[in-house]
């Protein structure tokens, strides 16, 4: 693909901001058991894996554009894709850079309309282990036609090098879509996102999308589905997340995506929601809110006795208590994180 260089400081116009909502005032009593010393300064373990510079200051071809930077990235089967809000560039698991850094739009320039013109950052970096895809994506906004759009790339192949499907899915139009964050699961692509009014002044919903996955392995047209995630306490949720398949090991078949995040009106407390959705002729998606569960749980007395992990080789999903207090994904469906390092 022919690269468009990414963008220096100023080349691009100054994006704005959405007003975020106010945090919950309320907090947690005292119990005696937050560490508010610094414990004993040890160094850093040496790497046992590969360190290469990613993109930023330093890497030939780019100079800081944007701020924050949002350092998204994500490990395939030979290659690593960091895209970090404007600009993506790929290596191999050496650490030798293949390609870029390149302006995000780059990747939709076959595409055309909106997903060719803009360049709105706000990226995720997806891997499909199940299919062995890539999946990338980033934002357009007050765009025309439709105002908020969703541009998605799904590999051919393993090879971020290779050739892609490309999809503009118009997500509001009318409305300002942000924090657009992406995750796989086996019946669909799914998105937590952000709903602003299109100044951007106002927050008035948290909402999940879900993406047709299996038509879009396939470069075919695929439907999206959407709905507004239940609101606490009068307030939209906000900051939540949606579970990311990262095991070659599925899911049961039928389990529902699950996202968690904190609640609007507590810091006290996470919220769930369990979202299905059925494709077919009549597209469907139902959201199953779960109760509110403390943020944090007290310390268990020593003579409490402790569930063992399950064995991973035999279980997608691990549970863990400590924390939440009620049973989350981890190893085998987690989010997506940023990287510095490939191994």
């Amino acid at each position: 693909m022919r690269l468009i260089p990414p963008p220096s400081r100023g080349e691009e116009e100054e994006r704005f901001e959405p007003v975020h909502p106010t945090r919950p005032t309320d907090h947690l009593p005292e119990d005696g058991r937050r560490q508010k010393v610094m414990g004993p300064v040890g160094s850093a373990p040496a790497s046992t894996g590969v360190s290469f510079e990613g993109i930023g200051t330093g890497l030939p071809g780019y100079s800081p554009c944007c701020v924050p930077p949002d350092v998204n990235g994500h490990v395939g089967a030979t290659q690593y894709v960091q895209w970090n809000n404007l600009s993506f560039a790929i290596w191999d698991k050496n650490g030798t850079k293949l390609y870029g850094p390149a302006a995000g739009n780059t990747l939709f320039q076959p595409l055309g309309g909106v997903c060719a013109s803009h360049n709105d950052g706000d990226p995720v970096v997806n891997y499909d282990i199940l299919a062995g895809r890539w999946i990338l994506s980033q934002l357009a906004i007050y765009a025309s036609p439709g105002f908020s759009h969703q541009c998605v790339a799904v590999s051919l192949t393993s090879d971020a090098m290779g050739s892609w499907y490309l999809y503009d899915f118009v997500t509001d139009a009318v409305n300002f879509v942000d924090y657009p964050h992406m995750a796989v699961w086996p019946d669909g692509y799914y998105m937590a996102a952000h709903i602003f009014s299109s100044s951007g002044s106002s927050f008035f919903a948290g909402r999940m999308y879900a993406f047709e996955r299996d038509k879009m392995l396939s470069g075919l047209p695929a439907r999206m589905l959407t709905k507004d995630l239940k609101q606490y306490g009068g307030l939209p949720q906000y900051g939540f997340l949606p579970a990311d398949v990262d095991s070659p090991i599925a899911p049961p078949a039928g389990e529902a995506e699950m996202v968690i995040g904190p609640d609007p009106a507590s810091v006290t407390l996470l919220d769930s929601t369990r979202v299905a959705v059925t494709w077919g002729a009549s597209p469907a998606m139902t959201l199953t809110a779960g109760a509110s569960r403390r943020a944090f749980t007290e310390a268990a007395p020593a003579s409490r006795s402790r569930r063992r992990p399950r064995d991973p080789t035999t279980s997608t999903i691990s549970t863990s208590t400590s924390c939440t207090g009620w049973p989350i994904a981890t190893s085998e469906a987690r989010r997506s994180r940023s990287r510095s390092s490939a191994t």
